[in-house]
């Protein structure tokens, strides 16, 4: 009977070579099932992420809403933190470290509540104020222009 060189080498292994050969397919196995929970936890960590900046958002409204009637520097500086909260997350859509649904949800929170805050004069004449540099606020200015939104002001 004559074997072609994959039976040879098939006939040839030792004992040991099968345990290494199982052992191979067991890690690629394992390493498989471990990427697949990676981005199961990725997806996780996306959707909780995005309720945290829902929650801190509504927080920074309420303490806003708070102080609207106080001093002027009282409102400025929470207008001034729900710019950063903006900013913040408008900087994770940017640089896309949201995935699927989640970044779909930060997508159409974004383009509710940009317009939204923006729409009161005195919101955006806070918004102007504290823009000291190009950098300033330069997520939500990138994240209105890839949408589309209007009213933002670019500097």
């Amino acid at each position: 009977m004559d074997l072609s060189w994959g039976g040879r080498l098939v006939v040839s292994l030792t004992t040991k070579d099968w345990i290494y050969i199982g052992a191979l397919v067991v890690n690629v196995i394992a390493l498989g099932f471990t990427g697949w929970s990676v981005r199961r936890q990725a997806k996780a960590t996306d959707l909780n992420g995005y309720f945290q900046i829902r929650d801190q958002f509504s927080t920074a409204w309420r303490r806003f809403k708070d102080v609207k009637d106080g001093p002027e520097e009282d409102r400025k500086f929470e207008l001034t933190e729900i710019f950063n909260l903006l900013e913040a997350a408008s900087h994770l859509y940017n640089k896309r470290r949201l995935y699927g649904a989640t970044r779909d949800m930060v997508q159409d929170f974004l383009r509710d509540m940009i317009p939204s805050v923006l729409s009161n004069e005195y919101a955006k004449g806070v918004y102007l104020s504290g823009i000291s540099s190009p950098k300033t606020y330069s997520e939500i200015r990138r994240f209105a222009r890839t949408n589309k939104i209007r009213g933002v002001p670019q500097q």
